[in-house]
């Protein structure tokens, strides 16, 4: 069902090689001081999306513009830490 469905924005996080980042979380800063792979459900966001999963909610990921998709179909836009600026069309 459509309250089920997460549509996670990859597209405005800056991921490397295109950007040198501090680490977001701070009990990592210790191990890693950079944030070499930008923000997905399947690296530094593993925790969020292994919480969302065993409550039940798919996750998607969104690797276009914001004009890329039905809106209609999805409960919820995730857009954590986005680092690159909207499209004006966005």
């Amino acid at each position: 069902p459509r309250r089920k469905r997460l549509l996670f924005d990859t597209l405005h996080s800056s991921a490397y090689p295109n950007g040198f980042f501090p680490n977001d979380d701070l009990s990592q800063l210790s191990v890693e001081l950079m944030d070499w792979n930008g923000d997905s459900p399947h690296t530094n966001y593993v925790p969020l999306y292994a919480s969302l999963r065993a409550s039940g909610f798919y996750v998607e990921v969104l690797r276009a513009d914001l004009t890329s998709f039905d809106a209609n179909l999805y409960g919820a836009l995730l857009l954590l830490d986005p680092e690159e600026p909207f499209l004006p069309s966005e």
